[in-house]
């Protein structure tokens, strides 16, 4: 999955480097970007369970860096492109179920 990539066609075109795109393409970020960029999503516990909501910030930063744009192509995007990006990365990046397994010596105590 490392060489994951998803298209997202625009439903109002942007510019990036002097060309106009119809679509941006993302890659799963790697962990220095996420560390320079921010968690694109924020997590908090409450009453039902807690809740998971997009850092917009973080998002903007990690999509300039995955789709090989400038930040001020990002801020060209249609708020709902935006939204859809932004969940992708969630999607990317969001904690998950992993199978955990111990190792034969961290169990033998």
């Amino acid at each position: 999955m490392a060489d994951e990539t998803i298209k997202i066609p625009l439903s109002k075109p942007i510019t990036a480097h002097g060309e106009t795109l119809n679509e941006i393409v993302l890659r799963r970020p790697t962990v220095k970007e996420m560390r320079t960029c921010g968690q694109p999503y924020c997590v908090s516990s409450g009453g039902n369970g807690g809740s998971m909501q997009a850092d917009y910030n973080a998002c903007a930063k990690l999509l300039a860096a995955i789709c090989a744009v400038p930040p001020s192509s990002i801020d060209e995007m249609d708020s709902g492109d935006f939204d859809d990006a932004c969940m992708i990365l969630v999607g990317f990046t969001k904690p998950g179920p992993r199978a955990a397994t111990a190792s034969p010596s961290a169990s033998a105590s």
